[in-house]
């Protein structure tokens, strides 16, 4: 097995370990950082437990034997304890070993999280991860101290520190594509969930963040309420990207409210009619205030 710098883990879910879980999606977070940490040259693995139906026991044996330096995990409220248990684990095996959480759960309630799991995680990135992360990473690659970045939680000295807010990515064109070639076979280890209703191989899109609605039920800690987007052409590249490379037939498009961004989401529609998809199913998230029949027409076509 190849040594790599840092393993990004999506932790098993609790109740569930080595179990097959329907539905289950990569997760688009650990994909982006991926791919920023590989464009910073370092060498990256992904450990995706619940598609790889492995253990938290079978996850750190297979991250000790990549031998990183860093681990960065994401997790939310459902599976922060195993995300817990596995960085413990690992620490305990290599002392050296610098583990990294971000994820909906500790950017709502950091303080609670780092108490309750002391000696788990060295640095959490709160919020929209990929600039606190390029710039925590880069900090920690020259030994410089990380205080001054904004946007991080960690203990020191037995203390909660919060070194403020981190900033929103306006311009979304400019990351990296996910480094989708780190997961595992799309065909055999992810399958399409009960909004698709087939047996396609699958995977989903974020292609923009943010949502102004204040729905008690969700959480915006992470996003915020500004609905920011990937341009159209990116949108529909990435979407090409899954098709032809990873053979992917069914694409859920999992923004808080793809439709929200009216004439974004009608010259997306135009691409993808272009593009002339005949096996190509996709689904979306939407608030029924935003619809109108003219785009409606355009999704169905």
């Amino acid at each position: 097995m190849k040594k790599v710098d840092i393993v990004f883990i999506h932790p098993p879910y609790p109740d569930a370990e080595g179990i097959k879980q329907d539905g289950h999606l990569p997760s688009i977070g650990l994909l982006n950082l991926a791919a920023l940490a590989e464009k910073e040259g370092l060498r990256v693995a992904i450990v995706d437990s619940v598609a790889l139906q492995y253990t938290s026991e079978r996850t750190v044996r297979e991250v000790i034997a990549l031998n990183p330096r860093y681990v960065g995990l994401t997790a939310m409220t459902h599976n922060i304890t195993t995300a817990a248990v596995i960085a413990k684990n690992l620490k305990e095996q290599n002392r050296n070993l610098v583990t990294l959480l971000g994820g909906v759960h500790i950017s709502s309630v950091p303080e609670e999280t780092l108490n309750k799991f002391p000696d788990c995680f060295d640095i959490s990135i709160l919020g929209e991860g990929e600039l606190i992360f390029l710039a925590t990473l880069r900090a920690l690659e020259n030994n410089s101290d990380i205080d001054y970045i904004s946007g991080l939680a960690f203990m020191k000295d037995g203390k909660f520190i919060k070194t403020g807010e981190g900033g929103m990515i306006q311009e979304l064109d400019e990351l990296p594509f996910p480094a989708w070639h780190l997961l595992p076979d799309m065909s055999t280890h992810y399958a399409t969930t009960f909004i698709s209703g087939n047996q396609k191989v699958s995977n989903h899109l974020l292609t923009s963040r943010g949502c102004p609605g204040r729905c008690v039920f969700c959480d915006t800690t992470v996003f915020g309420g500004k609905i920011r987007g990937y341009s159209p052409d990116y949108v529909v590249e990435m979407v090409d990207i899954l098709y032809n490379k990873y053979g992917v037939r069914d694409i859920q498009f999992n923004d808080d409210t793809f439709t929200s961004l009216r004439s974004r989401l009608h010259e997306i529609c135009e691409l993808l009619i272009k593009k002339n998809y005949n096996d190509l199913t996709w689904s979306c998230d939407a608030r029924v205030s935003g619809m109108s029949e003219e785009s409606l027409a355009l999704m169905k076509a």
